[in-house]
This record gives structure tokens, sequence and C-alpha cells, in this order.
């Protein structure tokens, strides 16, 4: 905790001295991806946060928010792909069972992102931390159960399950990016 404190802190020295706005993001995603190396890569954040055009000026709250509604936007599209996959006549029973119990998981995920964007954007960092840390189990757990089809059906929802994963740990980096520096 005590690395986290002073990276932070030497992070938000860095961008409040400096004429940064535009590389805000890149700064960011640097830090994140240096105190969370597992979950967070530096080209995958910087790729999927300048995506939103409000990136280039904004603060690192309001990048945060960006993050949330982005990983919010990529759960919604899980649950819909895995309903049109669960739709499918042909669908291995096998599969059919692995993404119910997903889309179990999943279908809170939105709700529970909302709860941790307003929490975010209320300053409510630890409540933030918390929600997005749940969904991030759900999510991790959902991962674990999906099983492989011959038909490769199942490959778009792991491939999008696998980019959800990688966007809720950005959320949840600047939720303990933000706690830790207010």
């Amino acid at each position: 905790m005590h690395y986290t404190f002073v990276s932070a802190l030497i992070f938000f020295f860095f961008i409040s001295t400096n004429n940064v706005s535009a590389s805000l993001v890149r700064a960011t995603c640097k830090h994140l991806s240096k105190t969370d190396r597992q979950n967070i890569n530096y080209d995958f954040c910087v790729s999927k946060l300048e995506s939103d055009s409000r990136s280039s000026s904004s603060t690192a709250k309001q990048l945060g928010e960006i993050s949330f509604q982005l990983t919010i936007s990529k759960a919604e599209e899980v649950l819909s792909t895995m309903d049109r996959v669960l739709k499918q006549p042909s669908i291995d029973l096998h599969v059919e069972d692995s993404l119910k119990v997903c889309w179990d998981f999943y279908v809170t995920i939105p709700v529970d992102l909302r709860e941790g964007l307003a929490a975010l954007k209320g300053y409510d960092y630890r409540k933030a931390d918390t929600t997005v840390s749940s969904v991030v189990k759900k999510a991790s757990t959902c991962g674990t159960v999906i099983k492989d089809d011959s038909r490769g059906v199942v490959s778009v929802v792991k491939e999008q399950t696998g980019e959800f994963g990688k966007l809720s740990a950005i959320s949840l980096g600047f939720t303990k990016l933000l706690r830790v520096v207010n």
C-alpha cells in the first residue's frame, strides 16, 4: 500500500505541474499498467481511453468515468452476444448450460457498474472500488465456467469477456488511484 500511495502522489505531482492534458491518458495508463502489470496492458488502456473523444481534455476523475462507461458498454455487448448465442437452436447442451451460468453472473454487472459510476461521480471512491471489485470477481468466475464448443460459437463470447475483464481492471485501477490521492 505504501508503494501505491507514494507512486500515486508522484504521478499526481507530475500531472499537476506539467501541461499534460493531451498526454494524461498515456501518463495514467502508464501508471495503472505499472501498478497492475498482470491485468492492465498499457497499449490496450491507451487505445480504449483514446477511443473516446472526451479523453483528450479530461481530468483523471473524468477518465475514470469514461473507463466505467466503456466497461458498462462492453458488459451490455457481452450480454447481447450471450443472448444471441443462447437463442441458436442447435447450440450444444454443455455450452448452453455454461453460458446460462455465465449470463446469470453478467446480468447484474451493468447495473452494478452504473452504481459504481454514480459513486465515482459523487467522490465515494470506496464504494466505487467495492462495486467494481465485485464485478471483476463475477466476470472472472464466468470466464472459468464457459465451455468451448466444436463450432467456435463461444469464441466470440470468450473474446468479449476477455476484453471486459481488461476494461474492468482499468476501472478498478482508477478507483484505487483516485481513492489514494483524494
